[in-house]
């Protein structure tokens, strides 16, 4: 014999008109009713908590991303510094100086842009740290101009006046 065929043949014998204890469809409505809420309240959560996860993300990525540009000025800004002092020095090796404490006035220089250097880092938004370290620069390169080839020294053939 089939299963099949037993499965049907144990069916009809079961009662057709058999009634349960207690109504059950009040119970079951009410389940039904209070599931799809509370999966329609943990999707607006995970929903939430998804977009709050990019929008964090892509502050820090901006954060990062404005950051590594201005780390990246500020290299460039060094580099072009030490670059424009090495030709000033190789444009007055043969020149003395006039100045005899114009050295330590350069290393004073250099001691408030490293300073001003170590409050970028912990402020890189701050501009007035930024054009602090960029007329310092320009300071020391105005200095070691002027000890070496000061504007009063030089004659005007054209006016006929004499060098000092």
């Amino acid at each position: 014999m089939n299963t099949d065929d037993e499965l049907t043949r144990d069916a009809k014998k079961l009662k057709s008109d058999a009634l349960p204890e207690r109504d059950l469809w009040s119970d079951i409505e009410a389940r039904l009713d209070a599931q799809p809420k509370a999966n329609v309240r943990w999707t607006y959560i995970a929903a939430a908590a998804c977009l709050l996860t990019v929008f964090i993300a892509g502050l820090s990525w901006r954060n990062f991303y404005e950051t590594q540009q201005r780390n990246a000025f500020l290299v460039e800004l060094q580099q072009q510094h030490q670059q424009q002092l090495r030709y000033l020095y190789s444009n007055f090796e043969d020149q003395e100086a006039l100045a005899g404490n114009w050295q330590e006035q350069l290393a004073e220089l250099e001691s408030a842009a490293q300073e001003i250097l170590k409050a970028l880092e912990d402020d890189p938004q701050n501009i007035d740290l930024l054009k602090m370290l960029m007329r310092v620069y320009q300071q020391k390169l105005m200095l070691v101009e002027r000890v070496h080839n000061p504007k009063w020294q030089y004659i005007y053939q054209s006016q006929g006046k004499v060098a000092l």
